[in-house]
Order: C-alpha cells, then structure tokens, then sequence
C-alpha cells in the first residue's frame, strides 16, 4: 500500500511539473506569436524546439525572415572599433579601447589595441575559448569569425591568460551559448548573439597570507559579451563580481561599442 501511495505521489508530481512547464511554453507563445522581430520567435523555438506551437513558430519565421542568417565573416585589415570602459568605482572616469585590425587569416587575426590613447599593443588572436586582458579582461572578441557561428548550448573549455590568474590566483571558466537577442549600445542597435561565462577564482598553492587572507581570495564574476555578426566582433561586454573581496582581475565593469569602422 505504501509503495503504491508513493507512486501515486510521484505520477501526480510529474504531472504537475509537467503542466506548468506547459503554462509557462504557452505565456511565452502568447508573448511572440504575432511578434515582427525574428529574434522572438527564435527564442521560443530554442526554448522550445519541439513545443506545441514550433511548427506554427518556424512558419512565421520562414515568412519574417526568408533568408538564411548570413555566415559570420572575418574582419579585414583596416577595420576599426572604439569601445567605453566604465566602472561602478567611485569617481572612476570612464576609459577609451581603440582596436584596428592589421592582418587577418582563417587562423589568425593581428590587431593594435590602445587604452586612453596609450601604447598600442599588438594582439594575435587565434581561434578558441579565452580570456584576455584588454583595458579589462573579456572573451575572444572574434570567438563566432572563427568558429562560423556559436550553436546554443554549453561551450568547451576557456583558459583565463590574464596576468593575475597565472600567480597567486588559479582561474576556471566555463561559458554557455544562449541564442541571439537585440542590443543596444551607443553605437547603435544589433542583434547579436549572447554568451555567458562564470568565472571563479582560488588561490594558488604557493599563495601568500594566512587563512583569513587566503580565504578572501576566493570569488567568481558573471561575464556576459553579446556578439554582432554586422559588426565583426563583440559589441559589449557586462562583468559583475559575484562573489569575493581579493580579486586576480577588475570584476565589474560595462564595455560597449562606440562607434567603428567595418567594411
């Protein structure tokens, strides 16, 4: 009798998660089904690719948007960006990026960057999940160039370079596709596609400090960049600091496009 109870119980469970799972895939077709933006529609059907409405939800989108996304393209020598760091700190000024690509090819891609106007540094970016320090520490700007597109879902491994992550820090990453959306950013208005990647932090094992000082240095921040087919390269990054006080790199900082220059 009490084997059958429980079964009762978990059957009953199952249903009700089900049906709410179906009230919320139905609230989200209310939502989108006579949207205009694409966008919308292609987020239903990633939510919900074999939902109760994705056949009525590829038609639309087949009849809004007839044409096949356009492959992500390489960016060509000579194209430019100009980027805005700003910060929560107080009194903090925000910060200029300037980056101009000088060579390209299907495996690698040299740009100059230069923060306020400083030294330009040279960058070769190659393909791959990293993150690199540049005025402050993002994705690799060209991750969807090289890969021809970023399928939803989890993504591989992401090796943190940044320069307080090879001392007394040790950093892991891991990040996660999660479709296309609109962006709005003062160089304008894109769909792009948007990745996010938590990143956490520990110390290392030849870390100095006691173990109140060594237990403050461990922390994680959200990373979340949002990549523009139209624009060759990401077009914002948002860092958040989740957890922690003793930090191998600046955690909470906005970088938005400005303006550029691609052909």
């Amino acid at each position: 009798m009490r084997s059958a109870l429980v079964f009762a119980a978990l059957v009953a469970a199952a249903g009700a998660a089900a049906a709410q799972d179906n009230s919320a895939e139905i609230a989200l077709w209310e939502n989108v089904r006579d949207s205009k933006d694409p966008v919308q529609l292609r987020t239903y059907l990633q939510r919900y690719p074999n939902g109760t409405f994705a056949v009525l939800a590829r038609g639309r989108l087949a009849r809004l948007d007839p044409l096949p996304p356009r492959a992500w393209t390489l960016p060509q020598s000579g194209d430019n960006w100009t980027y805005r760091i700003s910060t929560p700190k107080r009194g903090a000024k925000p910060r200029s990026v300037f980056v101009k690509i000088t060579s390209v090819s299907p495996a690698l891609i040299v740009e100059l960057v230069s923060v306020e106007g400083g030294f330009t540094m040279p960058w070769r970016l190659a393909r791959g999940g990293y993150l690199i320090p540049q005025g402050v520490s993002v994705l690799s700007p060209y991750l969807p160039q090289f890969e021809k597109g970023l399928p939803s879902g989890e993504m591989g491994y992401i090796e943190s370079t940044d320069q307080g992550c090879r001392d007394q820090f040790v950093c892991t990453a891991k990040g996660t596709v999660l479709g296309e959306e609109t962006v709005e950013v003062p160089a304008g208005r894109f769909t792009a596609t948007r990745v996010v990647v938590q990143q956490s932090w520990r110390p290392a094992a030849g870390a100095k400090g006691g173990p109140r000082e060594l237990a403050r240095m461990n922390g994680s921040r959200t990373l979340t960049i949002w990549y523009a087919n139209q624009l060759k390269r990401a077009v914002k990054y948002e860092s958040r600091l989740t957890a922690g006080d003793r930090l191998p790199l600046e955690a909470d900082f906005d970088l938005e496009l400005t303006a550029y220059q691609v052909r």
